[in-house]
């Protein structure tokens, strides 16, 4: 059933089944769509249709790519659509299409440029964090929240950049860390669980001019602790992520698709 409406607001070539689990008892699948470059497409409009003609019936998390650049992708080993796109996960196909197998000679190399990608990002989120002045935050707690705003964008840009291959332009948190989800599912769970701590720095980022005049202590903490552990958390989850893509194509590359 969820095929077919997908069908109805888009021709595609093939969809991947990326995960699935329940909501509430509601069933909620993550899905790679790929289509044919026929014409140009506004993918998050699309992926937008998708989610709403499905509702009634499942909870989906959606991606769009086209066929022929996840060819030339796949050819090369991606550290997020290689193991994604494989006969076990593959649930619908026209044929159309046959992307290459993934060639295990190549995986030093994938993950090599994938540490590169998200190290260089990585880096500015820690440089905001070891600024000397967040140990002495008493009459400066306002202005250091930019800090922390910048350590949670940049750790967020290291995740997106890495997996997606492209630039996310947005300095909004609340979107920021909701992609993050679609590439390392629960990895932004536990900051988003503080939605006033991310509306604080998000306001901080606007008031770089006029700082913000009233930040206590219980906000600063909680905004300082979560920042913290968010920057460490994405580190440990991208490190994983590269392991287990080691772990998979570290000898035996999957059947083409």
């Amino acid at each position: 059933i969820v095929i077919g409406r997908i069908l109805k607001v888009l021709q595609a070539d093939k969809i991947y089944l990326i995960a699935r689990d329940t909501d509430q008892g509601k069933p909620r699948f993550q899905l790679l769509i790929c289509i044919p470059k026929k014409r140009k497409v506004h993918f998050p409009r699309y992926e937008k249709k998708i989610r709403v003609s499905c509702r009634d019936i499942a909870m989906l998390s959606v991606y769009i790519q086209y066929s022929e650049e996840l060819f030339v992708t796949l050819k090369n080993g991606h550290i997020f659509y290689s193991p994604i796109c494989t006969p076990e996960q593959l649930i619908y196909d026209t044929n159309r299409v046959v992307f290459a197998a993934f060639n295990p000679q190549s995986v030093t190399i994938v993950v090599e440029e994938a540490k590169q990608t998200f190290d260089n990002i990585y880096q500015k989120a820690k440089f905001f964090l070891e600024d000397p002045r967040l140990e002495y935050t008493t009459d400066r707690r306002s202005e250091l929240l930019f800090n922390l705003h910048q350590a949670i964008e940049h750790t967020c840009h290291a995740i997106i950049d890495t997996f997606s291959e492209s630039h996310l332009y947005s300095n909004n948190l609340f979107r920021l860390l909701a992609e993050v989800n679609r590439y390392i599912p629960g990895l932004s769970n536990r900051i988003c669980s503080f939605p006033d701590s991310i509306e604080l720095l998000q306001q901080s980022h606007f008031d770089t001019r006029y700082r913000i005049t009233a930040v206590t202590t219980k906000d600063w903490n909680t905004a300082m602790s979560q920042t913290l552990l968010f920057v460490n958390d994405a580190q440990i989850a991208f490190r994983k992520k590269l392991t287990e893509f080691e772990e998979k194509f570290g000898s035996t590359p999957p059947a083409t698709t």
